[in-house]
């Protein structure tokens, strides 16, 4: 046990011991396992916690349990991207990962904390959430799943219990057929938190989108399925889509062709999924804008895909 300021830090020599001694302290406690958010809400005073508990290393060792992939939420986002089961199935996800921060964040930082910090931006959340993870909660002697979409609550909040904490990220293995893609904006190419980021995971069928799920970061008050976008995107025809990329692009339809009418749809889906607000990575009406440019994005990568 050692005092750090005004807080009281515990340090665990287990998982067990740590959420033994949360719920001893209840909301008291804040569980500290990279820091690297908590260090930062501490110092600006936006969290006081009387006690912090740091948590023990866990070992970035991914599992196949029946067609599902078991990530340990309290490794490194560093160590979980070089995992070769990860690089090998969802590389999509290890790109997302490999976004977050700097190398030196993500030496520390784990994937617990990007998705307990609940921010709006947090990068790995778009990509599993078209991947329709769910995360394993566990408390004092008990443990629970939750689909990832129904963990976020608002900016900050979760849906975890006082005495819980993130243990585990559960997502199915991808399917043949898939196209999974993801895309994050800011000011600069690192070491930065996103203005607007997209992920889009796509099964494609005798060219056809037979299945679509998309999601997005930083255009609401937490990531969002785009659940309206996916509908619409639907039983559409790839050559289609790659047919509307210039037009989407530039907001005209070409003389003779009908695709006017499917891109004004698209584009209005994406207006309902999304409720940007204005901040000092961009406004409103950028962050809308970026969002329907990763569309038009996403046709051109399935247009060089399908050549």
């Amino acid at each position: 046990m050692t005092d750090a300021g005004m807080a009281t830090v515990l340090l665990a020599e287990s998982i067990q011991q740590a959420l033994q001694w949360k719920a001893e302290h209840g909301e008291k406690a804040r569980f500290a396992g990279g820091g690297t958010d908590l260090l930062l809400q501490t110092r600006s005073g936006r969290l006081k916690p009387e006690v912090l508990i740091g948590l023990p290393p866990v070992a970035a060792e991914v599992e196949e349990e029946g067609g599902v992939l078991v990530l340990p939420a309290l490794a490194t986002l560093a160590d979980l991207a070089a995992h070769p089961l990860l690089r090998s199935q969802v590389p999509v996800l290890v790109e997302a990962m490999n976004q977050i921060g700097s190398p030196q964040i993500r030496n520390v930082a784990t994937l617990a904390g990007n998705l307990c910090n609940a921010s709006p931006a947090a990068d790995s959340a778009p990509v599993l959430l078209v991947y329709e993870a769910s995360v394993v909660l566990a408390g004092a002697g008990r443990r629970r799943e939750l689909p990832l979409d129904r963990f976020f609550i608002g900016p900050g909040r979760t849906a975890l219990a006082p005495d819980e904490m993130l243990l585990q990220v559960r997502l199915p293995l991808p399917s043949a057929g898939e196209r999974a893609l993801f895309r994050k904006f800011g000011p600069r190419g690192a070491n930065v938190i996103s203005a607007a980021s997209f992920s889009a995971r796509l099964h494609l069928s005798e060219g056809t989108v037979a299945g679509a799920r998309l999601a997005a970061g930083s255009v609401g008050p937490r990531p969002l399925r785009l659940r309206d976008t996916e509908k619409a995107l639907e039983g559409l025809r790839v050559s289609e889509l790659t047919a509307m990329v210039e037009e989407f692009a530039v907001r005209r339809t070409p003389a003779g062709n009908g695709a006017g009418a499917t891109r004004e749809s698209l584009q209005a889906a994406v207006r309902r999924d999304i409720s940007p607000i204005s901040d000092v990575r961009g406004s409103a009406w950028y962050k809308g804008e970026v969002i329907e440019r990763c569309l038009c994005w996403l046709f051109g990568r399935l247009g060089g895909e399908s050549r």
